[in-house]
């Protein structure tokens, strides 16, 4: 977005950082301004963003940025549309009587596919047009996992998907690129490599744990 946002006038720039400060403090929005990694936030300042991912939308729109002859901003403003919904799945946990779930869910696989197939030509696009090359495991567990997850999850314990945290992911992610790093001659097949050096740490781990 940072990207798009550089091809528009300097005016233009100016106005989008008053409509984050609709909704972030003057030292989160330096953050932005900075050019910092969007790690530099936490995950609370993290979900400002998408609980008002509607409200950027609208910007985007009320300045004539989304039209027919601009569809990487189109496309993009109808993505971030649809995250503010899926966002409040994901981040469901209790689930009331009252709530039908499964049509929720349901519901949430339409979204994750129209979100995925704009953001194969906006976020998940490469700044020089290659399509899908920025598609992360995160993104890719969002749209072919994540549903099939939270049905397993509230037909087995009646509650949302949103009970889960991603800390044991971030860990393995972690193990993943030390394994990936430090124990490999980087020759020759590094997926092999790196997945036999998982299986190996990953089977350590489980004879300590049942011991």
């Amino acid at each position: 977005m940072k990207f798009m946002l550089e091809q528009l006038s300097f005016e233009v720039q100016q106005e989008f950082s008053v409509e984050l400060l609709g909704f972030l403090t003057e030292e989160q929005l330096l953050i932005w301004e900075m050019d910092k990694p969007i790690d530099s936030y936490i995950g609370g300042e993290l979900k400002l963003f998408s609980k008002n991912a509607s409200k950027i939308a609208s910007w985007a729109s009320e300045n004539d940025l989304v039209s027919d002859t601009n569809q990487e901003w189109t496309n993009f403003a109808a993505a971030f549309n649809l995250w503010e919904e899926m966002h409040a799945f994901i981040t469901k946990a209790e689930v009331k009587e009252d709530d039908d779930y499964e049509q929720e869910i349901k519901k949430f696989e339409v979204e994750v596919k129209q979100f995925y197939e704009y953001g194969r030509t906006t976020f998940l696009a490469s700044k020089s047009g290659v399509i899908g090359s920025l598609e992360t495991s995160y993104s890719h567990i969002l749209r072919f996992n994540l549903a099939q997850l939270a049905r397993i999850t509230y037909q087995r314990h009646k509650v949302g998907i949103g009970v889960f945290t991603l800390q044991g992911y971030e860990r393995r992610n972690k193990e993943s690129k030390n394994v990936f790093v430090k124990h490999s001659n980087a020759k020759g097949n590094l997926c092999l490599h790196t997945m036999k050096g998982l299986t190996e740490q990953y089977h350590t781990v489980e004879l300590k744990v049942n011991k």
